[in-house]
């Protein structure tokens, strides 16, 4: 299955093409968080795979949805309707769903189905190229997914994530949620208290100090 036929939300793919710059000595360690039925997970994939990159794709999701269990906006599964193999109504775990849509890709992905901060920290620090967040929107959720990824970030490589205020298609109340998170761990730091927003998502280059 191509990343066109996969259902979900994905506009950040201009974010993701930034992917080759980031590739160090041609092996690309990629983390994404929130990976949520594959749309965009298999759109990197298949980037990589079209430049012959070698990668250490790694995925961290529940698969269960919000972490309160509760989905702040059930249309989300009606805007799905257009694809006819897909159940329109909220489950409690999509991780078949997710599977079934990478195909033979999963088996070149490292897949976490338990929240990142129990999983993150077994990556050794100045690890990944690349970081992207798009999980649970949250105040605390985004602060706990930012303050975990940003020290296994290398020197010179990337961290974003989605939905920044005023840019996206999630709620205001989300949206808000991923700045108020961000601002709470960047605040202090002159140099990265201020993303750079592309669209709809927000990226920074790690710097040495």
């Amino acid at each position: 299955m191509r990343w066109q036929d996969i259902p979900g939300f994905f506009d950040f793919q201009r974010v993701y093409d930034l992917a080759p710059v980031f590739s160090k000595n041609n092996k690309f360690k990629f983390l994404e968080i929130g990976s949520f039925l594959g749309k965009s997970t298999m759109y990197m994939y298949e980037l990589l795979k079209s430049k012959n990159i070698d990668m250490d794709f790694n995925i961290i999701d529940t698969f269960t949805g919000p972490i309160n269990g509760e989905w702040t906006d059930q249309d989300l599964w009606k805007s799905l309707n257009y694809d006819p193999n897909f159940s329109m109504e909220p489950i409690e775990n999509f991780y078949t769903l997710f599977k079934d849509n990478m195909g033979e890709a999963i088996n070149e992905i490292n897949v976490f189905t338990v929240p990142a901060i129990e999983v993150v920290d077994k990556f050794p620090d100045n690890y990944f190229d690349f970081v992207f967040i798009d999980g649970d929107h949250q105040i605390e959720s985004v602060y706990s997914d930012i303050s975990s990824c940003y020290p296994k970030v290398r020197i010179g490589g990337l961290l974003g994530g989605h939905d920044w205020p005023g840019c996206g298609h999630a709620p205001e109340k989300e949206q808000n949620s991923i700045k108020l998170g961000y601002d709470k761990y960047f605040a202090n730091n002159e140099y990265l208290n201020h993303p750079f927003i592309y669209y709809n998502s927000w990226f920074i280059v790690k710097p040495e100090n």
